[in-house]
Order: structure tokens, then sequence, then C-alpha cells
């Protein structure tokens, strides 16, 4: 299922939110938001989410929670790129890890070529790594 990228925000939102109570009173929910309440409420839902930005993580975290749900009992949650506050979530948060240092560089690197109009090579895929911290449950 696809969604808007920004799962939570502190700005207004000015598209298709619509306006919920939760634990901590009334506030906007996202599109992101609404189409993970969407899928969980169904009579047979998914049983594992990957999510696949720190924003979506985060909202993905609290939406599990607002429908009273237990990671990883209820559902598994995997996240694509190793926040830094992974290992501190309850339970640890399982992540696919990618090397971004060695991805900036070669982002750099390959900007400076189209600055100069030089001939590049297509980008070189990286290899990334699962990294099981107990956020899914192996079924």
């Amino acid at each position: 299922m696809y969604a808007d990228s920004r799962f939570y925000t502190n700005q207004p939102f000015t598209y298709a939110a619509r306006t919920i109570e939760s634990s901590i009173g009334n506030y906007e929910y996202p599109p992101a938001a609404q189409a993970l309440k969407k899928l969980l409420d169904l009579p047979n839902p998914s049983t594992a989410i990957f999510v696949t930005n720190n924003q979506m993580t985060l909202g993905a975290i609290h939406t599990i929670s607002e429908c009273v749900l237990n990671c990883p009992e209820d559902i598994s949650l995997i996240s694509f790129d190793d926040h830094e506050w992974a290992p501190f979530n309850s339970p640890p948060l399982t992540v696919i890890r990618q090397p971004t240092y060695k991805l900036g560089q070669m982002a750099a690197q390959l900007l400076i070529k189209l600055i100069k109009k030089e001939e590049s090579a297509p980008p070189t895929l990286l290899p990334v790594e699962l990294i099981g911290r107990g956020s899914e449950l192996r079924r």
C-alpha cells in the first residue's frame, strides 16, 4: 500500500487529512496514518509492515499503539534505514541498514561530474543489511 511519506507533521495538512480524537487529543491524521489505520482495522489485518522512512516509522509505531496492538506479537514492523533511535524503541526496531555515508560520497561524486559535464557510469548498487532487533516476529 502506498501513502504519502509524511506520516506525521507539526504543520497543518491542507489535503485529505481528517481530525481524529486520540490519546493525545485532537489532531490531524495524515493520509499515510489513515491508510495504515484502515489496514489495521480490517477483519484479517496484515501481520507485518515494512516502512520506508523514519517519519513513517514513527507514525507507524504511533498508529500501532493507537490501534491497541503490540509489536511484534500482533504485528511485525521493519523499517528501512537504521535510525539512531531504533535500538532504543520498545521493542528495539528491526531495520534494513543502508550505507548512508557511501551513498552520500557517491552522490557528491556524481554531482561534481554532472556540473563539470563529464561522463559518468551508472550508479553502483550498494549492499544493505538486515539488523534483527526484535520488532519482527518470526512466524
